[in-house]
């Protein structure tokens, strides 16, 4: 579940200076993990001495958020943004960051950029962040995130990926916040066209 991160790159503004390692639910529990699973995960990555080692991050992977699975529906409020996800965090995802923080880390959070998730067949869930990015972003300072992975996979319906970046990475301008840009290949130059996809 310890995997440095791949294909950083750091900007001038002191983040991610070097490549952000830590600690992935994916990595460990793939997309079935409750917060019960989560906080002792933190405290042994503190006692083992790996925070004091470079391994800063602990990440919170896909499939955290409340919907109905079976109806591939992702819960969001009357303003869209999505609403407390008390089926994995109780305790609610606040307390979960104050708890990672006081152990010296960092909180990573996840989103698919698109309209659906990648997972979660036959019904991939939506809405997910495309067309919710403000909210999204304003959620995820709520919550006191460092690092947000966006997937950029799921269901496409014509905006390009790097468009979809352009509009993360100026939502977390000057914030603070590492951008993960996940999909390979997405930010990769095109042989085709010679320009980045």
């Amino acid at each position: 579940a310890l995997l440095p991160g791949r294909g950083a790159h750091a900007l001038p503004d002191g983040n991610a200076i070097t490549p952000p390692m830590g600690w992935n639910s994916y990595n460990a529990f793939l997309r079935n993990y409750h917060e019960d699973d989560l906080y002792p995960n933190v405290v042994l990555m503190d006692k083992l001495g790996l925070v004091d080692v470079g391994y800063k991050y602990f990440n919170v992977d896909g499939v955290w958020w409340n919907g109905d699975y079976e109806a591939g529906v992702v819960d969001r409020n009357e303003t869209g943004h999505w609403v407390e996800p008390t089926d994995k965090f109780p305790s609610g995802v606040k307390a979960f960051s104050d708890h990672v923080h006081q152990h010296g880390m960092l909180l990573g959070w996840y989103t698919s950029a698109r309209k659906t998730a990648c997972c979660c067949a036959p019904n991939f869930m939506s809405p997910m962040s495309q067309g919710y990015e403000r909210q999204d972003f304003e959620r995820i300072q709520e919550w006191n995130v460092d690092y947000f992975k966006v997937d950029n996979c799921g269901r496409d319906d014509g905006v390009t990926r790097k468009e979809i970046m352009e509009r993360w990475s100026t939502l977390v301008a000057g914030t603070g916040i590492v951008l993960e840009n996940c999909r390979v290949g997405c930010m990769a130059q095109n042989d085709k066209k010679g320009e980045l996809l």
